[in-house]
C-alpha cells in the first residue's frame, strides 16, 4: 500500500501519514476520592496520566488526590476529542458527569 504525503489529496490505495501515526486521543473525566471536585482533560496515554494526577505531577490536580476514573471515551481526532472535552468543562457536561456517578 503506498503513502500519500501530509496535506496531499486522497488517492484511492492510499494512507495519509498522519493517519499511521497520530494515536488515539481519550477524553477522560476523574473525581476526587475525598472533595467534591471533577476534572476533565484529554490524553494519549491515559494510563500516564492517571498516575500524573494521583501521584501529583499535576499542579492543578495535586491538592484534590487521589482520583477515580469516571469517565473514558476514545477519538480518532484531536478535534473531535477537544469538542467533547470542552461539553464536559461546561455546565451541562459538569451535570452529565454527576449523573453518571449518582447512578
Amino acid at each position: 500500500m503506498a503513502l500519500a504525503s501530509a496535506g496531499s489529496s486522497p488517492v484511492p490505495g492510499t494512507i495519509s501519514i498522519l493517519q499511521v501515526h497520530t494515536p488515539m486521543i481519550y477524553v477522560y473525566a476523574l473525581k476526587s476520592k475525598t472533595r467534591n471536585y471533577i476534572y476533565v482533560g484529554m490524553t494519549a496515554n491515559i494510563a500516564d496520566r492517571m498516575h500524573r494526577h494521583n501521584s501529583g505531577y499535576e499542579k492543578t490536580t495535586r491538592s484534590y488526590r487521589p482520583f477515580e476514573l469516571i469517565y473514558l471515551e476514545k477519538f480518532e481526532d484531536r478535534k473531535q476529542a477537544r469538542v467533547k472535552e470542552k461539553y464536559l468543562k461546561s455546565g451541562s457536561g459538569k451535570e452529565y458527569l454527576k449523573k453518571l456517578i449518582n447512578q
